[in-house]
């Protein structure tokens, strides 16, 4: 064996060894740097062997090739096996968390727990077993238990293939088994193992048999203090007896992968996990007040895919070996949520909500309770050159039950099929009944262009870090790559709308374009609901046509149920319409899907101001607040929340914070000079009305936010005025007239209700 200090800094192959783990199978543990991925790996060093013990290398590196293969949430990844100037090596994923040997020596487990902890192992070991993989060294050892209590079985280092019975063995296949040759930790070992013949699967369900029996009693079935004492006993005798207390249903189970005749066992450990899972049932309808208060959650409790019907995909982790892949991987979360939420029997918790969670290390438990879900997607992206793959495993978040694991790997042109196809696998395995359109729109081949989709992914990182210049610029030279790319177009719209919403740009500029890129996107995907809700906020903001905007978003909520901003902007029609009820409803909809977004979370407390509960909008700004102390938003409307309660130096306060933070937006340094003014300090809201009016010469400034200030002066004239300018530019707020507070001073007057006619707005005001 290399020692430690000869291999620290030591380069083998494309692997940096860091410091020695430990020992392992065959072989030293050594925390390691992927070089060429940028990951920490746990890495094998092998003995250094002579020449007569190089066809056992060999053997021991072919074997971890066909573990390789193995793609299971409770089996530690074998990423690569090989040799480097003569030193064979395994490279696996790194597992932190304690080996399951320390947690049985520190405490006997609850009942609960040694069934969620052997299932997962029999789950593990079956995956292993129908790839026609034998662990050969399945114990206590090498089962690891990482950060969240997941089981996780280890070294596969000694594994090695079979070919079934009723199959001749070749020459080769003689080499890999090597009759007479025994490997593995004694204890563990089948009859037929310790005499050197053959084994297949049925020696690792025995091996299972001694570890369950362990995990139950606390001790083996066969104890001796020397070797050929604990061989004598494996090979004839029964196992210990068991105390008259112990069983809970396991000793059939323990009994039958005990059986020294291999062929009275468990043929395999999908049986053992089937006979596992009937025991959890058996004892879920049984259960007790008393069972369901221990350490892990109830059998009672057990998941079963057809009742997950809500879902959260949590931000998948880049695998990448370039960090600035980072973007890629918050991409492909965004996408395979956009696929997700077009199924309408399923709600789908937004991207908002899901990404407070990236690099957090919060309990899958907890995660579901927040979010209300049943399900949780978790994964990885791995994008190496063009080829791109997606891991992705099902969890019922409740129990942190790993229900199911899958990977996905295609060229970078083929990216939107291989989303589709993860949606769709999802779809199949809760069993969520699509319809035939979604099932149609999910199973649609698409192929892309690379650099179009490349430009469209980074604009959706930058958009949403709210650099939303940078964003746009990525939009469009994805269309201008592309101009057959539909949802860049959708992206284009939605950031339109944006920019016109808060006065970024003129609402003639905003909407206009906004129209354009939303009816191109519809023109080449007639079923995308985005062009539709995005058409129906210029509809409601810019055209002012009402029915147009009710039908695009009934349409567009049609198409994608589950889309949250479509919802929350449902909402903003319905108060508009004077439908105050209705609209709270759409907005508690759009919360429950996405429960932890800091703006819509926000918006409620806006929306709350539409029929004057100011009490109820700000407990939502400061709770927006609490998630993100940077969001201007939460700031604005809660400063609009202490103005109507006359909290002066709150209200300001507020409205100072929000100017830096939204980049010296007009409609917040607007409400600032309000608040000043209405607050009798009319010379410092005169100044910021004249930086106003200045900068409005080289930029547009809403003539609504001017109206504003003049009402709180005392000139209604002037505001009247600012109000027919914002009328001639259809200044986004102006639908919101019949229920913003700073208006009320106009009311009574005559000219205002004969804006409100020109406007087409329903006459009965929010004041009423």
């Amino acid at each position: 064996h290399m020692t430690a200090e000869a291999a620290t800094g030591r380069t083998i192959s494309h692997y940096r060894i860091l410091r020695k783990l430990g020992a392992g199978g065959m072989g030293e543990v050594y925390l390691a740097e992927d070089t060429t991925l940028g990951r920490k790996v746990a890495l094998k060093l092998l003995p250094e062997a002579r020449a007569d013990e190089l066809s056992a290398t060999r053997r021991l590196i072919r074997e971890a090739q066909a573990a390789a293969q193995l793609d299971h949430a409770n089996i530690c990844s074998i990423y690569e096996a090989g040799q480097d100037d003569g030193v064979g090596f395994i490279a696996m994923q790194l597992i932190e968390g304690q080996p399951l040997s320390e947690r049985l020596e520190s405490s006997r487990l609850p009942v609960d727990e040694i069934l969620e902890v052997a299932s997962q192992i029999a789950d593990g070991l079956s995956e292993a077993h129908r790839h026609g993989i034998v662990h050969r060294d399945v114990k206590p050892h090498n089962v690891m238990l990482n950060t969240r209590g997941q089981a996780k079985l280890m070294d596969f280092g000694l594994a090695k293939t079979f070919l079934p019975p009723s199959e001749p063995s070749t020459e080769a296949e003689t080499d890999l088994t090597r009759p007479g040759t025994i490997v593995g930790t004694i204890a563990y070992m089948s009859p037929e193992q310790l005499r050197g013949d053959v084994v297949d699967v049925r020696s690792d369900v025995w091996s299972f048999g001694v570890l369950l029996h362990e995990m139950v009693t606390g001790v083996r079935p066969f104890r001796a203090d020397r070797s050929a004492d604990l061989m004598s006993a494996i090979l004839r005798d029964r196992p210990v007896p068991r105390p008259s207390e112990i069983g809970d249903g396991f000793g059939p189970i323990i009994d039958r992968c005990l059986k020294k005749n291999h062929t009275e066992r468990f043929q395999d450990a999908g049986q053992v996990h089937a006979a596992l899972e009937s025991l959890r049932s058996t004892r879920a309808s049984k259960s007790t007040p008393a069972t369901k208060k221990s350490r892990v959650p109830s059998t009672s409790r057990r998941a079963r895919p057809a009742q997950i019907r809500s879902l959260a995909v949590l931000p998948l982790e880049n695998h990448s070996a370039d960090p600035e892949q980072e973007y890629f991987a918050e991409a492909m979360t965004e996408s395979l949520l956009t696929d997700l939420a077009q199924i309408g029997g399923l709600r789908v918790v937004s991207r908002t909500s899901v990404m407070r969670y990236k690099n957090t290390r919060t309990p899958l438990p907890d995660i579901a309770r927040e979010l209300n879900v049943d399900g949780i997607i978790e994964g990885s992206v791995l994008r190496v050159g063009d080829r791109v793959r997606i891991t992705a495993q099902l969890i019922h978040g409740p129990t942190d039950q790993h229900l199911w694991a899958k990977s996905y790997e295609r060229d970078m042109v083929d990216i939107l099929t291989l989303q589709s196809e993860v949606a769709r696998s999802i779809a199949d395995e809760i069993r969520v009944k699509l319809t035939p359109r979604e099932r149609s729109r999910l199973s649609t081949v698409r192929r892309i262009n690379r650099e179009a989709h490349e430009a469209y992914l980074k604009g959706i990182y930058h958009f949403d870090r709210l650099d939303m210049g940078r964003g746009m610029q990525y939009f469009l030279e994805s269309t201008q790559i592309d101009p057959t790319y539909a949802p860049a177009w959708g992206r284009l719209a939605r950031g339109y709308y944006y920019l016109g919403l808060f006065g970024v740009m003129a609402p003639v500029d905003a909407f206009s374009k906004l129209k354009e890129a939303a009816w191109k996107a519809q023109d080449l995907d007639p079923e995308l609901a985005e062009a539709y809700g995005w058409r129906a906020m210029a509809s409601l903001y810019y055209d002012w046509n009402w029915t147009a905007a009710g039908e695009e978003l009934r349409r567009a909520l049609e198409l994608k149920p589950n889309h949250s901003e479509i919802s929350h902007f449902y909402g903003h029609y319905l108060m508009v319409m004077g439908l105050t009820e209705q609209g709270l409803a759409a907005c508690e909809q759009a919360m429950k899907l996405d429960p932890l977004g800091t703006i819509i979370t926000a918006c409620v407390g806006w929306h709350c101001l539409f029929s004057r509960q100011v009490d109820d909008a700000m407990a939502p700004a400061l709770r927006a607040l609490s998630m993100d102390p940077n969001l201007f938003w939460a700031h604005t409307i809660l400063g609009w929340a202490y103005e109507q309660k006359g909290r002066s130096a709150d209200a300001i306060s507020e409205y100072e914070k929000a100017i830096p933070l939204s980049g010296g937006m007009v409609l917040n340094v607007a409400a600032l000079a309000h608040a000043l003014a209405r607050f009798g300090r009319t010379k410092e809201a005169h100044d910021v009305l004249a930086k106003l009016m200045e900068q409005r010469k080289t930029s547009y400034v809403s003539a609504y936010d001017l109206a504003t200030v003049h009402v709180a002066l005392g000139d209604p004239d002037s505001a009247f005025q600012w109000l027919d300018e914002a009328y001639s530019e259809h200044a986004s707020f102006l639908i919101h007239i019949n229920w913003d507070p700073r208006l009320d001073g106009l009311r009574s007057d005559p000219r205002f209700g004969d804006l409100l006619r020109r406007i087409g707005l329903p006459s009965t005001s929010a004041q009423a």
